[in-house]
């Protein structure tokens, strides 16, 4: 994922089984660029929006 023009790695929290297919409560955390600096609240939700679509794969593929 990219951010700002900058790589991102973040980790997925908050994932129930009984909430799939939605995950509403699953969210992105430990989000870092790639030189370490983490991402502010603002960022993290912006991350959020622009990338959904990976938050939801990320907490499925936590379920296998």
């Amino acid at each position: 994922m990219e951010l700002n023009g900058k790589k991102v790695f973040a980790s997925v929290d908050n994932v129930c089984s009984w909430d799939y297919p939605d995950f509403a409560d699953a969210h992105f955390c430990d989000c870092v660029y790639e030189d370490g600096t983490e991402l502010t609240e603002e960022e993290v939700d912006k991350l959020h929006d622009l990338y959904a679509d990976v938050l939801w794969e990320m907490a499925y593929d936590s379920l296998h």
